[in-house]
Protein backbone atom coordinates (compact mmCIF):
# COMPACT_ATOMS: atom_id res chain seq x y z
CA UNK A 1 0.00 0.00 0.00
CA UNK A 2 1.65 3.04 -1.38
CA UNK A 3 -0.40 5.86 0.03
CA UNK A 4 2.24 8.33 -0.27
CA UNK A 5 2.85 7.71 -3.90
CA UNK A 6 -0.68 7.90 -4.44
CA UNK A 7 -0.92 11.29 -2.93
CA UNK A 8 1.92 12.63 -4.66
CA UNK A 9 0.62 11.22 -8.07
CA UNK A 10 -2.41 13.36 -7.04
CA UNK A 11 -0.10 16.11 -6.96
CA UNK A 12 1.00 16.39 -10.12
CA UNK A 13 -2.44 17.00 -11.61
CA UNK A 14 -2.03 20.41 -13.49
CA UNK A 15 -5.70 21.23 -11.98
CA UNK A 16 -5.48 20.51 -8.73
CA UNK A 17 -2.21 22.32 -8.51
CA UNK A 18 -3.04 25.74 -10.59
CA UNK A 19 -6.26 25.44 -8.15
CA UNK A 20 -3.86 25.74 -5.18
CA UNK A 21 -1.77 28.35 -6.45
CA UNK A 22 -4.31 30.36 -7.32
CA UNK A 23 -5.41 30.76 -4.22
CA UNK A 24 -2.15 31.96 -2.68
CA UNK A 25 -1.09 33.63 -5.57
CA UNK A 26 1.75 31.38 -5.91
CA UNK A 27 3.74 30.02 -8.73
CA UNK A 28 2.29 26.25 -9.49
CA UNK A 29 6.01 24.95 -9.52
CA UNK A 30 7.14 26.28 -6.12
CA UNK A 31 3.03 25.29 -5.11
CA UNK A 32 4.00 21.48 -6.29
CA UNK A 33 7.33 21.49 -4.76
CA UNK A 34 6.28 22.54 -1.28
CA UNK A 35 3.19 20.02 -1.70
CA UNK A 36 5.22 17.20 -2.54
CA UNK A 37 7.67 18.20 0.71
CA UNK A 38 4.36 18.62 3.05
CA UNK A 39 3.31 15.01 2.68
CA UNK A 40 5.87 12.84 3.68
CA UNK A 41 6.39 15.34 6.74
CA UNK A 42 3.41 14.89 7.90
CA UNK A 43 3.33 11.17 7.43
CA UNK A 44 6.92 11.12 9.56
CA UNK A 45 5.15 13.70 11.87
CA UNK A 46 2.02 11.50 12.25
CA UNK A 47 4.20 8.50 12.89
CA UNK A 48 6.13 9.72 15.25
CA UNK A 49 3.44 10.38 17.16
CA UNK A 50 2.06 7.60 17.23
CA UNK A 51 4.66 5.81 18.67
CA UNK A 52 3.25 6.89 22.09
CA UNK A 53 -0.14 5.42 23.85
CA UNK A 54 -2.09 8.81 24.01
CA UNK A 55 -0.21 9.56 19.95
CA UNK A 56 -1.67 6.33 18.67
CA UNK A 57 -5.28 6.59 20.32
CA UNK A 58 -5.74 10.76 19.42
CA UNK A 59 -4.63 9.64 15.88
CA UNK A 60 -6.81 6.17 15.61
CA UNK A 61 -9.72 8.54 16.80
CA UNK A 62 -8.58 11.58 14.29
CA UNK A 63 -8.48 8.47 11.73
CA UNK A 64 -12.08 7.10 12.72
CA UNK A 65 -13.56 10.91 12.32
CA UNK A 66 -12.33 11.04 8.46
CA UNK A 67 -12.79 7.38 7.48
CA UNK A 68 -15.96 8.46 5.59
CA UNK A 69 -14.17 11.20 3.46
CA UNK A 70 -14.66 11.07 0.07
CA UNK A 71 -11.55 11.83 -0.98
CA UNK A 72 -12.29 10.81 -5.09
CA UNK A 73 -12.09 14.20 -6.17
CA UNK A 74 -9.03 15.73 -4.69
CA UNK A 75 -9.44 19.12 -6.57
CA UNK A 76 -12.85 19.71 -4.93
CA UNK A 77 -11.74 17.96 -1.65
CA UNK A 78 -9.39 20.78 -1.14
CA UNK A 79 -11.40 23.53 -2.16
CA UNK A 80 -13.29 22.95 0.52
CA UNK A 81 -11.30 21.60 3.32
CA UNK A 82 -11.28 23.12 6.65
CA UNK A 83 -8.21 25.09 7.07
CA UNK A 84 -9.50 25.27 10.83
CA UNK A 85 -9.28 21.68 11.22
CA UNK A 86 -6.10 21.79 9.47
CA UNK A 87 -4.48 24.28 11.73
CA UNK A 88 -5.02 21.71 14.78
CA UNK A 89 -3.92 18.85 12.53
CA UNK A 90 -0.49 20.47 11.89
CA UNK A 91 -0.04 21.46 15.61
CA UNK A 92 -0.86 17.75 16.63
CA UNK A 93 1.74 16.37 13.88
CA UNK A 94 4.60 18.94 14.51
CA UNK A 95 4.28 20.14 18.11
CA UNK A 96 7.03 22.63 18.42
CA UNK A 97 9.02 21.95 15.25
CA UNK A 98 6.19 22.94 13.08
CA UNK A 99 7.24 26.62 12.60
CA UNK A 100 10.82 24.82 11.95
CA UNK A 101 8.96 22.33 9.23
CA UNK A 102 6.98 25.17 7.75
CA UNK A 103 10.37 27.27 7.08
CA UNK A 104 12.62 24.46 5.76
CA UNK A 105 9.77 23.93 3.74
CA UNK A 106 9.46 27.46 2.74
CA UNK A 107 13.40 27.53 1.72
CA UNK A 108 13.31 24.59 -0.20
CA UNK A 109 10.29 25.53 -2.04
CA UNK A 110 10.93 29.35 -2.91
CA UNK A 111 7.39 30.15 -1.15
CA UNK A 112 7.24 31.86 1.72
CA UNK A 113 6.10 30.51 5.26
CA UNK A 114 2.90 31.86 5.37
CA UNK A 115 1.82 30.18 1.68
CA UNK A 116 3.06 26.87 3.02
CA UNK A 117 1.25 27.08 5.96
CA UNK A 118 -1.79 27.85 4.25
CA UNK A 119 -1.18 24.50 1.78
CA UNK A 120 -0.34 22.44 4.42
CA UNK A 121 -3.71 23.28 6.04
CA UNK A 122 -5.58 22.22 3.45
CA UNK A 123 -3.15 19.12 2.82
CA UNK A 124 -3.91 17.93 5.70
CA UNK A 125 -7.39 16.98 6.07
CA UNK A 126 -6.65 14.96 2.80
CA UNK A 127 -4.04 13.16 4.28
CA UNK A 128 -5.92 11.98 6.97
CA UNK A 129 -8.64 11.46 4.86
CA UNK A 130 -6.77 9.11 2.83
CA UNK A 131 -5.32 7.21 6.10
CA UNK A 132 -8.37 7.14 7.36
CA UNK A 133 -9.77 4.99 4.59
CA UNK A 134 -7.15 2.48 4.10
CA UNK A 135 -7.01 2.36 8.05
CA UNK A 136 -10.26 0.41 7.32
CA UNK A 137 -8.63 -2.33 5.22
CA UNK A 138 -5.72 -2.74 7.61
CA UNK A 139 -6.00 -4.89 10.04
CA UNK A 140 -3.08 -3.36 12.37
CA UNK A 141 -3.26 -0.28 14.53
CA UNK A 142 -2.26 3.03 12.98
CA UNK A 143 1.26 2.76 13.85
CA UNK A 144 0.83 -0.55 11.94
CA UNK A 145 -0.28 1.50 9.10
CA UNK A 146 1.94 4.45 9.28
CA UNK A 147 4.71 2.02 9.12
CA UNK A 148 3.56 -0.05 6.25
CA UNK A 149 3.03 3.13 4.61
CA UNK A 150 6.22 4.32 5.41
CA UNK A 151 8.52 1.56 4.87
CA UNK A 152 8.68 1.24 1.15
CA UNK A 153 9.71 4.89 1.45
CA UNK A 154 13.06 5.66 2.79
CA UNK A 155 14.16 8.61 0.49
CA UNK A 156 11.36 10.35 1.17
CA UNK A 157 11.27 9.62 4.56
CA UNK A 158 14.80 10.80 4.98
CA UNK A 159 13.56 13.93 3.56
CA UNK A 160 11.13 14.56 5.93
CA UNK A 161 13.27 13.58 8.79
CA UNK A 162 15.84 16.39 7.21
CA UNK A 163 12.68 18.76 7.56
CA UNK A 164 11.67 18.14 10.59
CA UNK A 165 15.40 18.90 12.01
CA UNK A 166 18.02 21.04 11.02
CA UNK A 167 21.71 21.09 10.96
CA UNK A 168 23.77 22.74 13.40
CA UNK A 169 23.82 26.02 11.69
CA UNK A 170 20.19 26.41 11.80
CA UNK A 171 19.90 25.25 7.87
CA UNK A 172 18.28 22.49 6.87
CA UNK A 173 20.86 19.51 5.26
CA UNK A 174 22.36 19.75 2.18
CA UNK A 175 21.52 15.97 0.80
CA UNK A 176 17.61 17.48 0.68
CA UNK A 177 18.37 18.90 -2.82
CA UNK A 178 19.65 14.93 -3.98
CA UNK A 179 16.31 13.64 -2.99
CA UNK A 180 14.07 16.74 -4.54
CA UNK A 181 15.95 16.11 -7.74
CA UNK A 182 14.90 12.16 -8.13
CA UNK A 183 11.55 13.70 -6.60
CA UNK A 184 10.75 15.86 -9.31
CA UNK A 185 12.72 14.56 -11.81
CA UNK A 186 10.95 13.71 -15.03
CA UNK A 187 8.06 15.83 -13.97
Amino acid sequence: MDIMKLILDKLDDTDIINNLSAQMGADSEQVKKAAKLSIPAMLKGLQENSETDSGAQSLDSALDDHKDDDISDISNFLGRADKNEGEKALTHMFGERRGRVETNIAKESGLDVSQVTQIMQQLAPLLLGFLGNKKGSHSGGVSSLLGSILGGSSGLMGLASKLLGKDDDGTIPTEIGDILGGLFKGK
